[in-house]
């Protein structure tokens, strides 16, 4: 069906009598509402326009074509069928709307009616005015000059002018934006296309401006031309268009302004070492949160090693506060605490009967954290059966939900954290090597509390303030004596070993002095070495010394071997003791 069928076709469905669509082969496109009703309860919707006018034949057909193509506009007598079995005398009338359409008007008539229908070019007026003065749009016919042949009621209406007082304007009066010029360009596209559309500025009588969506159709109507042209009215339409571009482009000026506050935040957080909850003043620390700060902007996978207590959970909600995915969710998964049997399930989801109990399809997590962060904690026990479907998830983006063998990619960056060293599992065949090497992207090494003493006061401090409003106490006064001696114990449970020790020294307590004497583990203070080296840490940097000067070659000429005058095999040993990569020296 053309464009102009479609937009004519709501104005024919407020008519009783029975108007089709039809085709150059007769076949019927659609009814108006009238007929279908009709012929659905009567009987089966026809396909053919010979099915309901039997005494067209297809020959006919091709002449009432032909005769049309001349008068554009046909008309005959014929049988109408009206039921199943029933045939009525009526009026066949056919008028073409398109290069391959046409349209069928069809009125059974009894003895009363027959004469009120002899006038065809009246009766086709009366049908096309009829209709497009039910229109809710403003319906204008108009000539090759722009004056106005017919306008609906709508137009009255709408533009505040009299049927007379509209009789003498031309369109190019009533809408001063269009000049004669202009509509006679408008007039020739038209007559060569067929059909427009157009958007412009309409008036009121009042000058009142708004905006319309135009269709424009040529038609030939009594040998002679029209441009029918359906305004519907879009300033309502347009005003909110206009609101919400403004209502956009402050969100993007919101939007920029926010990126920049945000990098100016990263800014002052990579300068002054705040990150989150993380508390440090600590030169020793200004390293890792350096590292922080380098990876978080990327989508780099990152692999935080450190001993239990040390905060690598901390530094992983830092580097995904830091990053682009902050919006999104950080999704956490302890690879310790979860069975074996179970952890497959929980990261990579499960449909339904998969196994035993699995009565619904569950999301796993790589699902839930798809567009955000997915930190897997102790990543060393992560079962070794299960490191290569995590290995594919790494490197593909992709995943399989057990009992699916389909995969799905997944948009996540992975934050791994362990405490065990996974060199050695690897050596020991107890870590994939290519898993290791695929985490190990951008390590971070979060140093232990007792390399960063200058952090043990300020810790204190929050963890007291933490637990006093969660006891009801108010104490505010820490002994300096207890200070320094928390200052010289080498923490081996590092900073939740210090959380803990505040919480109980607050529960201690009385009056407001923080009471620590009783709670420091005096075995486990460090002896001030004032700066002296053991005997293995001098022998571990004098093997890292020889390693730097011979660029990382163990063996040969000009290498440390030769330099420590040791045997390369021994060297070898120590350096696997100690945790030494040559190819940390070469060059």
């Amino acid at each position: 069906m053309t464009k102009k069928m479609q937009s004519l076709k709501p104005l024919f469905e407020v008519l009783e009598g029975w108007v089709l669509w039809v085709d150059k082969q007769g076949s019927i496109l659609d009814y108006n509402q009238a007929a279908r009703a009709f012929f659905e309860q009567q009987t089966n919707l026809p396909n053919k326009i010979f099915e309901l006018v039997p005494t067209l034949s297809v020959f006919d057909w091709q002449q009432v074509l032909q005769e049309v193509e001349g008068k554009n506009f046909y008309k005959s007598s014929e049988k109408i069928r009206t039921s199943k079995e029933k045939f009525s005398d009526g009026q066949f009338m056919l008028a073409p709307y398109g290069p391959n359409d046409y349209l069928v008007a069809l009125r059974p008539l009894d003895g009363n009616t027959r004469a009120d229908h002899d006038n065809e070019a009246q009766a086709l007026l009366e049908l096309i005015s009829f209709t497009i003065d039910h229109s809710k749009n403003l319906v204008f016919w108009l000539r090759e000059d722009a004056s106005i042949f017919y306008a609906n009621a709508r137009v009255y209406d709408f533009l505040g002018y009299q049927r007379e007082e509209l009789k003498q304007l031309k369109l190019t009066d009533i809408n001063p934006d269009l000049s004669p010029k202009e509509f006679q360009s408008y007039w020739n596209n038209l007559k060569k296309e067929g059909d427009l559309e157009a958007e412009h500025s309409f008036y009121k009588k009042d000058g009142t401006a708004f905006q319309v969506e135009t269709n424009l159709f040529f038609v030939t109507f009594q040998e002679e031309d029209y441009c029918c042209a359906f305004m519907r009215d879009i300033s309502r339409r347009r005003a909110k268009e206009v609101e919400l571009r403004k209502a956009m482009k402050k969100i993007q000026q919101l939007k920029a302004r926010l990126e920049e506050e945000k990098s100016y935040l990263k800014a002052e957080v990579s300068e002054n070492y705040s990150f989150n909850n993380i508390i440090s003043t600590s030169p020793n620390y200004r390293q890792v949160l350096n590292q922080v700060a380098q990876v978080a902007d990327t989508d780099s996978t990152v692999l935080i090693t450190g001993e239990t207590g040390t905060g690598k959970e901390l530094l992983a909600r830092a580097i995904h506060g830091l990053s682009q995915r902050e919006e999104q969710p950080l999704i956490k998964v302890n690879c310790a605490s979860l069975p074996s049997q179970l952890i497959e399930s929980e990261l990579f989801g499960h449909e339904r009967g998969a196994f035993t109990g699995a009565v619904t399809r569950k999301m796993g997590k790589f699902e839930v954290a798809d567009g955000g962060t997915l930190f897997l904690d102790e990543i060393g026990e992560f079962p070794l059966e299960l490191q290569a479907k995590l290995l594919r998830a790494l490197q593909e983006g992709e995943i399989e939900r057990v009992g699916n063998p389909l995969p799905f990619k997944v948009d996540v960056r992975i934050i791994a954290a362990t405490n065990r060293n996974l060199k050695e599992m690897v050596a020991q065949k107890k870590f994939r090597e290519d898993l290791y090497y695929r985490l190990n992207v951008f390590p971070i090494d979060n140093i232990p509390l007792r390399e960063r003493p200058d952090d043990i006061p300020l810790l204190v401090q929050f963890f007291l303030e933490k637990y006093s409003r969660k006891t009801g106490k108010q104490i505010d006064k820490i002994p300096k004596g207890a200070m320094k001696a928390l200052q010289r114990y080498d923490f081996p449970g590092n900073i939740r070993e210090l959380e803990n020790l505040v919480e109980r020294a607050v529960i201690i307590s009385n009056g407001n002095t923080l009471q620590l004497e009783n709670v420091i583990p005096h075995n486990r203070k460090k002896q001030d070495k004032k700066g002296f080296l053991t005997m293995e840490e001098l022998q571990k940097k004098h093997i890292i010394e020889a390693l730097k000067r011979a660029k990382g070659k163990v063996t040969g000429k000009n290498s440390a071997s030769e330099f420590l005058g040791m045997n390369g095999k021994t060297l070898d040993s120590r350096m696997r003791k100690w945790d030494i990569d040559r190819f940390d020296f070469l060059e």
